[in-house]
């Protein structure tokens, strides 16, 4: 999971309503060059924070857009900041029923 903020863009006066946050996430491919996956929409906020709970493939980079929405639409989006998942831990060993 990744939780990530940002500062107050400059709106150009208006308010801001909302900041949509966008996902994708590239993948190394047997030439040498990387695969990106479509971008998903993953937060529509409020506030300047998104968590997004992101699939577990270790290594694998994601990266991430934010807008920032006013009266007059969605702006620009943010240069993509880049994320990576730390390693997956094992699976539990021995799972038991704790009442036996």
């Amino acid at each position: 999971r990744f939780a990530f903020s940002w500062p107050t863009p400059d709106s150009g006066g208006a308010d801001v309503v909302l900041y949509r946050v966008y996902r994708s996430s590239v993948h190394p491919i047997q030439d040498g060059f990387q695969d990106l996956e479509p971008e998903q929409l993953v937060c529509n906020v409020t506030d300047q924070r998104c968590t997004d709970a992101v699939p577990k493939r270790p290594d694998d980079p994601f990266l991430y857009t934010v807008a920032a929405v006013n009266e007059v639409g969605e702006g620009a989006r943010s240069p993509p900041l880049e994320l990576v998942c730390d390693e997956v831990p094992e699976p539990p060993r021995d799972v038991r029923d704790a009442n036996l």
